[in-house]
């Protein structure tokens, strides 16, 4: 009885506040999205001009699909939908999507997204492609970094990727003052498609080891300005490189005599001054080797010199003071001559065993009239640098006309130069002096290490077995080399630090 009056109390509240039990809804019954086509192309499609395509958005679910809003995701340079505002759909229903090109490039990618309630598919994509009979400017590469400090290029190529004449309105360079802009063309430049143009972008160093530039270009590529971005950066390494004071360094001395009458006194005193140049070299090594060249064949006169050959001076101021040869066809082609010498050194020939890779080369031409080998004089210095372990063991030296006596000493006074050798003047009698200081430029390269990169000059730090060096030692910047010129013991540890600055 209690139990049907609760009931009754319910029912009537139930139908006072109008409270019903809730609806149940069927399982499944959801919104169904689907698009139609997927994928929509237009063009190509001059610049300025603009096309329309369109999509179908169909419910095939059991409920009302209720979009949200349809809109551009990527490409929106190029693509805008023209249908953007939300709205709804019956099951069964569809509706048409407008979206519009206008060419922003060559090729552009795009997407729309329609945000809908579809549980499965609340974004439903729908790609885009639009192709440009438009310019397309491309600068390549359009970013560079200088691999060192040291003054260098980079060419950049402008190059019209697009389908119709690219036109340059103007071209110009910002950034450090140590950047700058090269061989720019005259405005306004036009390429037809496919068509190229170099500039070059130089950096001067001017003592800086950083740097950064852009260049900028301004044309009718409806992407608007295109840009090119280079920078410098010094490496700024710390190089650390040790070295041991070795027994007995190795040097081959090539002298290369000129013959000719005029000659004669120059190349007898320089055999009477052998024992002042052999000192030199004696007191730091005595494993070298001398050749003496005046003949057009190449082989020595009296082999190969060492420190075993018995009355070794004598040898050499015989080898050197003879009389006047008959007249060669490279007795004032020094270079020529020395290399002829050189290409005997193989086992077999004349000058067997002379020339050895990891020895200093130290040529040295006597001579009062220019080289006349017919080849430039970085030929000759090249075909022998290829022999060595390292290039910069190679050394030209020349006793050559610098005063009155003879004619300008061009082609050795360029391989001097580029070598580190010593430029002597073959006019003065001071024959004395010079052998010694030949000795002693042959000599002090056996104390000159060879530094794997170039340095900052100020930063070099040289130590001895840990004992810092304030002097005692000189960078020379043409073989890229620190020389010690004071006494250091045999096997000592010689160490080398330097910050690096890239080259």
């Amino acid at each position: 009885m209690r139990s049907s009056l609760i009931i009754a109390l319910f029912a009537a509240a139930c139908s006072e506040y109008d409270v019903r039990p809730k609806e149940q809804v069927e399982p499944g019954v959801d919104p169904d999205i689907v698009i139609e086509p997927g994928f929509l192309t237009f063009g190509p499609l001059p610049s300025g001009e603009s096309a329309e395509g369109t999509f179908v958005v169909s419910n095939e679910g059991e409920a009302v699909l209720e979009v949200d809003a349809v809109s551009i995701t990527v490409g929106d340079e190029a693509f805008d939908v023209l249908d953007p505002d939300g709205f709804s759909l019956e099951p069964g229903a569809s509706r048409e999507v407008r979206v519009r090109f206008m060419p922003a490039g060559e090729v552009t990618f795009g997407q729309v997204i329609v945000a809908s309630d579809d549980p499965d598919t609340p974004e439903a994509p729908v790609d885009l492609e639009g192709l440009g009979e438009v310019p397309a400017l491309q600068i390549s590469p359009d970013s560079y970094l200088f691999p060192g400090v040291c003054d260098d290029q980079v060419v950049l190529e402008l190059k019209n990727v697009g389908l119709s004449d690219l036109v340059v309105t103007d071209l110009t360079y910002d950034g450090s003052p140590e950047l700058s802009l090269l061989n720019a063309p005259a405005m306004p430049l036009t390429l037809p498609p496919g068509a190229a143009r170099e500039v070059t972008v130089a950096f001067t160093a001017q003592g800086a080891t950083t740097a950064l530039g852009t260049l900028v270009a301004h044309s009718n590529d409806p992407r608007g300005e295109r840009t090119a971005e280079q920078q410098v950066e010094g490496s700024g390494d710390r190089i650390v490189e040790a070295y041991t004071v070795l027994d007995d360094p190795p040097v081959d001395i090539l002298f290369a005599i000129d013959k000719s009458g005029s000659m004669t006194a120059e190349s007898r005193a320089l055999g009477n001054a052998f024992s002042s140049f052999i000192t030199e070299i004696d007191n730091v090594t005595d494993d070298w080797q001398i050749g003496v060249v005046v003949k057009d064949g190449g082989c020595f006169e009296n082999g190969v010199i060492t420190a075993q050959t018995p009355d070794y001076e004598q040898v050499f101021k015989n080898a050197t003071s003879g009389g006047i040869f008959a007249a060669g066809d490279l007795t004032e082609a020094l270079l020529a001559l020395s290399d002829n010498a050189l290409e005997k050194t193989v086992p077999g020939l004349c000058n067997e065993g002379f020339v050895r890779g990891d020895a200093l080369l130290h040529v040295i031409a006597i001579s009062d009239e220019p080289e006349q080998s017919g080849m430039p004089w970085d030929h000759w210095v090249g075909r022998w640098q290829s022999r060595m372990a390292d290039p910069n063991l190679v050394m030209v030296s020349g006793v050559v006309a610098l005063g009155n006596c003879g004619d300008e000493p061009t082609g050795y006074q360029e391989a001097v130069n580029a070598t580190g050798g010593l430029l002597l003047d073959v006019c003065t009698s001071n024959w004395g002096n010079y052998a010694q200081e030949l000795g002693a430029a042959s000599a002090n390269s056996l104390l000159t290490y060879l530094l794997s990169t170039e340095p900052d000059v100020g930063s070099i730090e040289v130590s001895v077995d840990g004992t810092t060096y304030d002097g005692g030692w000189t960078y020379d910047a043409t073989r890229n080399a620190v020389i010690i010129n004071v006494d250091v013991p045999v096997g000592s540890e010689v160490e080398i630090s330097y910050t690096s600055i890239g080259c």
